[in-house]
């Protein structure tokens, strides 16, 4: 769970399932089926980037969080200026 950054003024909170060894294709999303050529097997490809994938993750989701965290600081500042002007 993370604040996703939108927009300065938008933020949106994200729920993401982070996949597991024991989670079967396709229930991240929609199936689709594309074939690709890889260079070596598939398996070896998924069995070398699959344990880096939730570390991405979590890292996404931080820099998110961090961006909406800012933004969020930036509008309070900015309005917080506006109200301290004298009409």
């Amino acid at each position: 769970m993370y604040n996703e950054f939108k927009s300065t003024l938008q933020q949106r909170v994200v729920v993401k399932r982070l996949p597991s060894a024991g989670t079967p294709a396709g229930e991240e999303g929609p199936c689709r089926s594309w074939h690709y050529i890889y260079e070596r097997s598939a398996e070896k490809i998924f069995d070398r980037l699959l344990p880096i994938v939730p570390g991405v993750q979590i890292f996404q989701a931080l820099l998110e969080s961090a961006a909406a965290e800012h933004a969020a600081r930036m509008t309070a500042m900015d309005a917080a200026s506006k109200n301290g002007r004298p009409t």
